[in-house]
């Protein structure tokens, strides 16, 4: 029989407490008791008492509160994933999908009342109205997978028995589109020398001249240009994640690397860092140490956003790229030329030739040269 008693608390005031035998584990063999206090009345302690001897009032384990809705799932399966290191940027864009294309149909759907049919009707309107479907389809599904195999709230995932549909084919871009050819490219750098500022020359210049990334180039301090190696390296990146923008760690580990600069180029960037100093200094804007100096910066000595180099692209009358073209033009001309497929790999910070062929083996517009440097060969 359990004795109520009354006790002090902290804080001054009186409560009621109780300690109450309640036979043997079947599991351990063990004998089990439970207090319980913090009761205001005797009556209160009296009446948790009679529940609890009845059965009524044993405490619930965690799993028991069932996370019935795909949001309740989704929220769990959240801190799991933010905690796997991933990048803000990451972290943020998948925040963004489940926010705008999951949640809206899923959210508040008893986790057990989704159908197949719910996901296939569904993933037939990802994929016919975005082109990341799959990936919001992949993003659901591990939610799904989550509820069924860690919080055992379903027994079958309904996303494993639904048709991926087939994505309409869209117009294929011409490859010439993607990038420049030698006489395209220096066109396109004749013109904005003669016709803007000095800073965008350099900045496209140094895009066609290394094939970095535009994301590489702007996050580049000049402790990077060793100009006594005439070496630059690459190892970081910026990022945006939502409206702010800010340095991280590179891609991937082969996007960190160095590579060589070609005399002229090695002379434009030095030639624009006497620029820069020359046009803080008349302003009165503090210069950082080469190390903490981006070589590229907004009129306040701060980061550029990153769809700067569109906006000197778009100001040119003739034929236009993406900045990622000039990219696709820097490998194109080297492998066209003779370039070995590895070592533009190790340029462009790949991991594998293969990579670098198939996404950047455009074929020559005039493969006049194929035929004479066959014709080359067999004359030995």
């Amino acid at each position: 029989m359990a004795n109520i008693k009354k006790y002090t608390k902290k804080d001054g005031s009186t409560a009621y407490q109780f300690s109450v035998y309640l036979g043997v584990d079947e599991k351990t063999g063990k004998k089990k008791r439970t207090t319980r206090r913090g009761f205001r009345t005797k009556k209160e302690a009296k009446q948790s008492l009679a529940r609890l001897e009845l059965g009524d009032d044993a405490p619930k384990s965690k799993s028991y509160k069932k996370y019935t809705t795909f949001r309740d799932v989704y929220e769990l399966w959240w801190e799991n994933y933010v905690q796997k290191g991933l990048k803000p940027s990451t972290v943020a864009n998948t925040e963004i999908f489940f926010r705008c294309h999951i949640l809206p149909v899923f959210g508040n759907k008893t986790i057990r009342s989704i159908t197949p049919f719910d996901c296939q009707k569904v993933v037939n309107v990802w994929y016919k109205d975005f082109t990341a479907g799959s990936v919001y389809k992949n993003y659901a599904n591990a939610v799904f997978e989550f509820a069924k195999k860690t919080l055992k709230e379903i027994d079958t995932n309904p996303m494993d028995d639904i048709e991926t549909p087939r994505r309409k084919r869209k117009n294929k871009v011409n490859d010439t589109d993607k990038f420049y050819t030698k006489q395209e490219l220096t066109d396109f750098l004749d013109w904005l020398k003669s016709n803007r500022p000095e800073k965008e020359y350099v900045m496209m210049r140094l895009l066609a001249f290394t094939g970095l990334r535009k994301s590489e180039m702007l996050a580049l301090n000049w402790s990077d240009i060793d100009f006594s190696k005439g070496t630059l390296r690459v190892n970081k990146t910026v990022m945006r994640v939502k409206n702010d923008f800010f340095i991280s760690t590179p891609k991937t580990s082969e996007s960190n690397r160095t590579i060589s600069l070609d005399h002229e180029t090695l002379k434009v960037l030095r030639h624009w860092k006497l620029v820069q100093k020359t046009y803080f200094f008349e302003r009165g804007i503090i210069i950082k140490c080469d190390d903490k100096q981006l070589i590229f910066t907004n009129k306040n000595n701060g980061l550029l956003y990153t769809r700067y180099p569109f906006d000197i692209i778009n100001r040119y009358p003739d034929k236009q790229i993406t900045p990622h073209g000039f990219r696709h033009t820097h490998a194109t001309l080297l492998l066209n030329s003779g370039v070995s497929a590895n070592d533009v790999a190790k340029r462009l910070g790949h991991a594998t030739a293969k990579m670098t062929l198939d996404v950047y083996g455009h074929p020559s517009t005039d493969d006049k040269f194929v035929a004479d440097q066959f014709a080359s060969i067999l004359k030995g």
